[in-house]
């Protein structure tokens, strides 16, 4: 059979050249399949000899010397979904809205909308286990994802609120001031009449008003301590660069400062001094600080290098690094706006509690609290005596506590007659929603305490991918893009011998020097 009458067959069949394995084209998928021949092959047999004759000098199939996959160990966990169900009816709904307008995950939406409620909730509400525990919704979360995937917008949606608050709060300010000026200067003037006259001036000078600000983006110690005194019912932090956050505490004083005290005692709610220069210390009795971060999954490999992860800090941070859904795509229509506007209406609800400035301690229900004392023993077996699981689970079991805070009060906003204990359905939702930052917690730390050998296991797969021809790669190849020196090279090269990514092949003479050839793993191309 001539060559020309072989055209109609190169549509249908086909050798692959990287694995030199025979191929079917399927229409109705539109792709090649591996195929193979056999005696009631429709290949025709001349058309079957040309082509493996034709690829024979430059067809070189993968190495069978492998015996199964690589030992890959370098993936985290698999992360069980966001129960997005055990949310208020206002946040699930905006969560469910907001990703089916920009195909985004939903913790993106419901991570910082708790945040905002929590805020919203305020410093007025404790809930107590008994007399010795108790907690306020202070809750810090930080979420992880990708540039342009879509964090940022869909917290600014769910900050919203917060914003049109707190401009509120500043018409409200600027308001007082000018009417403050107006009276500062009446006192002025009955001031220096009545020391004309030499009387008692029984008007007391007028207090100057300060600005309640509910949230800040960018601020040191000093400044939040400022707000937290003239807001005393609390601030959420908004760090859109988490990273920033966590390598500036103390790096103006050597790690000896008092920026992590100040932090950690925002995060329980208890006293804190700031000692000022040239200016007296700010005492804050009740400093309710939340804090809401961000920051791509590049940034957990840094925080890794920090060498800095037992001070306490990350462990109270509840992460969330959502499966990567791409790019985030702008929709038509956005978010329905009944949606977000009963949203909003949720959070502006929950503000106006915070005027009566009474605290208010919720208690458990008798069930709700044999549901938070038996997950409470779930959590004591779970860390067991490992020192890093016991810190982070012993503060997650107070968010489980704090989310039950938030989820109460949120329900009770809309109720004609509040429920005053924390009921079962409420402590269930709350330990659901604790499970799934328990899970990203110990998939976040899984990557920021693994072995730095596992790390390379993630850019040697990328090297072999790229770098590997016809299922070999050299020692120096390896080299030159690990950038691995001498001694770490071998310590590279002998570890992924062990995980089955590589075997020797040869070590040949080249100029006068060694040139090391290695066999690959063809599974590596499929991950």
């Amino acid at each position: 059979m001539e060559i020309s009458k072989f055209e109609e067959y190169r549509k249908k069949w086909r050798i692959n050249e990287i694995n030199g394995k025979w191929e079917n084209f399927e229409p109705d998928s539109n792709r090649w399949i591996e195929y193979t021949y056999s005696d009631d092959n429709v290949i025709p047999k001349d058309y079957w000899d040309y082509m493996n004759s034709k690829n024979k000098a430059k067809v070189v199939k993968f190495p069978t010397v492998f015996d199964g996959e690589p030992e890959l160990d370098c993936k985290p966990p698999e992360a069980i979904p966001f129960p997005i169900d055990a949310l208020p009816p206002e946040i699930k709904d905006l969560c469910i809205g907001g990703s089916e307008a920009f195909k985004i995950p939903y913790e993106f939406f419901a991570v910082p909308a708790i945040v905002a409620a929590a805020t919203a909730v305020g410093s007025q509400y404790k809930i107590a286990v008994n007399k010795s525990l108790s907690t306020e919704a202070v809750i810090w979360a930080c979420l992880i994802a990708n540039a342009g995937s879509g964090k940022s917008p869909a917290q600014s949606i769910a900050f919203k609120p917060i914003e049109v608050i707190q401009k509120d709060k500043i018409k409200e300010y600027y308001d007082a001031l000018s009417e403050w000026d107006k009276e500062k200067q009446e006192y002025e003037i009955e001031k220096k009449l009545a020391k004309k006259n030499n009387e008692i001036l029984e008007r007391k000078e007028p207090r100057q008003p300060v600005m309640r600000e509910i949230y800040t983006t960018d601020a040191t110690t000093e400044a939040l301590a400022v707000m937290l005194q003239n807001n005393p019912n609390g601030i959420v932090s908004v760090q859109d660069e988490f990273l920033r956050l966590y390598n500036s505490l103390d790096s103006y004083r050597n790690g000896l400062g008092g920026d992590l005290e100040f932090y950690l005692s925002g995060w329980s709610c208890k006293e804190h001094k700031v000692n000022r220069v040239s200016k007296s210390p700010l005492i804050v009795s009740r400093p309710f600080l939340n804090i809401i971060g961000a920051m791509t999954p590049s940034g957990i490999h840094q925080i890794s290098k920090n060498n800095n992860t037992e001070n306490g800090f990350l462990d109270r941070f509840l992460f969330s690094h959502p499966i990567d859904l791409g790019m985030m795509t702008t929709a038509n229509d956005g978010i329905d706006q009944e949606i977000e506007k009963k949203y909003s209406n949720l959070i502006f609800a929950l503000f106006e509690n915070q005027n009566n400035n009474t605290l208010q301690t919720l208690k458990l229900s008798k069930e709700a609290k044999e549901e938070y004392h038996r997950y409470e023993s779930q959590m004591k077996e779970l860390a067991g005596t490992d020192e890093k699981k016991l810190s982070i689970y012993s503060k997650l079991k107070l968010y489980t506590l704090r989310i039950s805070l938030v989820l109460h009060v949120c329900k009770n906003v809309r109720e004609l007659w509040p429920e005053t204990e924390v009921n079962l359905e409420t402590m269930k939702r709350a330990i659901e929603i604790t499970e799934y930052f328990r899970d990203q917690t110990k998939r976040i730390y899984y990557q920021i305490e693994k072995p730095e050998l596992d790390k390379d296991l993630e850019r040697a797969i990328k090297i072999l991918k790229k770098r590997a021809s016809n299922g070999e790669i050299s020692r120096r190849t390896i080299q030159l893009y690990s950038k691995k020196k001498k001694d770490d090279l071998d310590d590279f090269i002998e570890y992924m011998i062990e995980k089955n990514f590589l075997k020797m092949k040869d070590a040949k003479m080249s100029g006068g020097s060694k040139r090391i050839t290695y066999l690959v793993n063809p599974s590596i191309y499929s991950m």
